[in-house]
């Protein structure tokens, strides 16, 4: 019949606290311990980037700082 919705008796219903236990009880404390996580990782992270490439930052700032200086060099 064409009013009736579709029946999806093939598709298996999922308990999802089983799986996610993010989703059941206590969800509050494990979303802010996992922020908490997210946050020290990221400035962990971070943090390895600038000791690995700050020689790289430090080429950068020379070649800016000598385009600034030969600019005003050139307008003397």
């Amino acid at each position: 019949m064409p009013g009736r919705p579709p029946k999806f008796s093939h598709i298996i219903e999922l308990d999802l606290p089983a799986i996610h236990p993010w989703r059941g009880p206590g969800r509050a404390q494990s979303i802010g311990q996992s922020t908490m996580h997210t946050l020290q990782s990221g400035y962990r992270g971070l943090s390895l980037l600038f000791q690995i490439n700050w020689d790289r930052l430090l080429c950068i700032g020379f070649i800016v700082g000598a385009l600034y200086l030969g600019a005003f060099l050139g307008s003397l």
